[in-house]
């Protein structure tokens, strides 16, 4: 019925005449996917020379599910391969598209003073002089990759991490380069553990299909010029938080050096008390001639001449990971110890494997938007004081004697009997951090706290307010090189030691990355790798679940009719194709009354109160009644909704069933 609606609708178009025939033209493009069994404890795939293995060669756990018939064998682990191929051709099957995909060389309007596109940052353009073959072609394609683990079941009791790898075109022009539909999808790590270190096992494949497309190209077809050329494709970053960083890139985000800019020159200490590592130390990042280099007793006591650390290309990385001793991949393997000369590095990334790695300006992208998070919820918990959140607790003023700088915070003994002088006066989501940390933090500040906090705070938020913007200004951020360090540095003269975690520490890169990477909205962490999939999880529940729920409940009847009971082969079987609408009822001796019926009354019979569960810690949820529908089912069996308005913060609108 739809297809011939459409046929009348555009009677031009060519459009199938059947579902058969439209399923034929999907298998026609291509566009599916591949599965590849893998090893239960992630050290090998079941691919290429492994493909005909039963079971894994390093652990000998075996491929498939124990105790299942040999007719029917179940892997244990299925990866999920989504071919690039097909889906870059799908970008040049359509002229429109087939012409934007050169928007960047061709049509990208030049300044040298600003940058609102990828291809105006430094790395992209050193990555043009270093391959300048790649670029004769403004049709080859580059690339960026988001990962991150989600849980698909939406139920932090049930863990279970999975990792979907997504690949973003930056060819097209900015109002077309993030939208949804030009998402790529290449693979979907399966769990239920977390992939960690292992995740290299599970690329494979897409990194083989990266090196085909960048050393030998693949036959494409234009829809705009009616020609067929060879396409070439390079992978420029991946986008990623903080901890898939350390996965990704093979150093690791935690201890002593886990900051992988500074690398080697990570300045941390240990808190004794506060049981962690701080990064302090922001006065070196300032200019060699600036007057705090020698403030001491503003800072640690100690005149601080070094020079900041310095920035590692390729070669200098790749000098490093000679030192690595041999990393087997697997859980079947104990953790290994990493010896001083390996620093925090944990194994040679796979990304290496591609020949235009090492040459890249820019690899892996720090996330603005975890960052900025982060340190907002550092703020605002020790300004408000918030229990087990504060970072300026006795732990701290411990951590600063011991340390032996601002002395004034030190804890005051008088006899048995200790004081703490004052210094300072959950749940929110990244975007909510964003919104405060720009807009509200400013203002909430500028009356409240002593003006040398208070600047410094509104300082650090018109930082984040101008790195985040969407077109960028190449001197301004150059100076926030210098502004990021300052402020650093205000804020070691205010807050406690524990306050600088490495969240902290790594906004001082930030501008540099902003210069090499261009615009923060290309390169942030995209929140739906976390939740399309599981979107898409729960809207196959809702299409796919009745149906299922009919036939499993109609055959359980046919094998074992005492096992159903009559309520639940009714709900089964669905409620009646009609309805009836009321604006009032009785239900258990309780009357209701729509919201509407009430406007011109004295008495309220509108209201509902419904107890939530365990993940809603059993808060009490009030709403309204806009709406009452009676659904019938068969025997006479009835059960009412109500279309309720919630006062609530966590959900705007909801249904309560009140079965009779």
């Amino acid at each position: 019925m739809l297809l011939n609606l459409l046929r009348t609708a555009f009677p031009d178009a060519e459009l199938p005449h059947s579902y058969e025939e439209s399923k034929s033209l999907e298998w026609g493009l291509d566009i599916n996917y591949h599965k590849i069994h893998a090893c239960p404890n992630d050290c090998i795939l079941f691919w290429k020379e492994n493909a005909n293995l039963n079971e894994c060669p390093t652990c000998k756990a075996s491929r498939w599910v124990p105790n299942t018939h040999k007719a029917s064998l179940i892997p244990q682990k299925v990866l999920r391969h989504f071919p690039l191929k097909p889906r870059l051709q799908r970008l040049f099957m359509t002229a429109n598209i087939a012409r934007e995909m050169r928007w960047h060389k061709e049509q990208r309007p030049i300044d040298e003073s600003s940058m609102r596109h990828p291809a105006d940052a430094e790395s992209w353009k050193r990555f043009d002089e270093d391959h300048s073959w790649f670029t004769q072609d403004a049709r080859n394609v580059r690339l960026g990759l988001a990962s991150d683990d989600f849980n698909p079941f939406n139920n932090m009791a049930k863990p279970y991490s999975i990792w979907p790898v997504i690949l973003v075109s930056y060819n097209l022009p900015p109002w077309l380069c993030m939208k949804d539909q030009f998402f790529m999808t290449s693979l979907i790590i399966p769990g239920p553990k977390y992939a960690g270190n292992d995740i290299d096992v599970y690329l494979q494949p897409l990194v083989d299909e990266l090196l085909e497309f960048w050393e030998q190209g693949v036959p494409m077809y234009d829809a705009s010029t009616k020609e067929t050329f060879m396409l070439h494709a390079a992978l420029m970053w991946t986008i990623n938080d903080f901890p898939a960083y350390g996965i990704l890139s093979g150093w690791s985000t935690k201890a002593r050096l886990a900051c992988p800019s500074c690398n080697e020159g990570t300045d941390s200490n240990w808190l004794k008390y506060g049981r962690k590592h701080c990064y302090m130390g922001h006065h070196h990042f300032l200019p060699s001639d600036h007057m705090w280099q020698k403030r001491k007793n503003l800072f640690n006591g100690k005149e601080d001449h070094r020079i900041q650390p310095s920035v590692l290309e390729g070669s200098d990385i790749l000098a490093q990971l000679l030192m690595l001793g041999d990393v087997q991949f697997g859980k079947s393997h104990r953790k290994r110890k990493r010896t001083v000369e390996e620093l925090n590095w944990t194994k040679y990334s796979i990304f290496f494997k591609l020949p235009y790695w090492v040459t890249l300006r820019l690899r892996h992208n720090l996330d603005v938007m975890h960052i900025e998070k982060n340190i907002f919820n550092n703020i605002l918990c020790t300004l408000m004081n918030i229990t087990g959140k504060i970072k300026d607790n006795i732990n701290s003023r411990c951590d600063l004697e011991i340390l032996g700088f601002r002395k004034e915070l030190h804890l005051k003994y008088d006899g048995e009997r200790v004081t703490m002088p004052q210094a300072l006066i959950s749940g929110l989501k990244s975007h909510d951090c964003h919104v405060f940390m720009q807009r509200l933090l400013p203002i909430a500040v500028g009356g409240i706290l002593r003006t040398d906090i208070a600047l410094a705070l509104i300082e650090l938020c018109t930082f984040f307010k101008g790195l985040c913007a969407r077109t960028l200004d190449v001197y301004q951020i150059s100076q926030f090189e210098i502004d990021i360090a300052t402020i650093l540095c205000k804020l070691e003269m205010i807050f406690p030691p524990s306050f600088f975690d490495i969240m902290v520490h790594l906004a001082v890169h930030l501008p540099r990355e902003a210069i090499l990477g261009g615009p923060v909205q290309y390169r942030e962490h995209y929140e739906k790798c976390r939740v399309h999939i599981p979107n898409c999880i729960d809207q196959t529940h809702r299409t796919e679940f009745p149906n299922w729920l009919k036939k499993r409940v109609q055959d359980q009847r046919i094998t074992n009719p005492l096992g159903v009971t009559g309520d639940l082969y009714a709900l089964a079987c669905g409620p009646e194709r009609w309805v009836a609408s009321y604006t009032a009822c009785v239900i258990n001796g309780k009357r209701f009354h729509m919201k509407q019926r009430e406007l011109r009354r004295r008495t309220q019979n509108s209201g509902v109160v419904v107890t939530g569960d365990e993940n809603t810690n059993n808060v009490d949820f009030y709403g309204v009644i806009n709406e009452i529908i009676e659904l019938h089912y068969m025997g006479w069996r009835r059960v009412y909704l109500f279309m309720c308005d919630w006062f609530d913060v966590i959900r705007d609108k909801g249904y309560e069933l009140i079965t009779i």
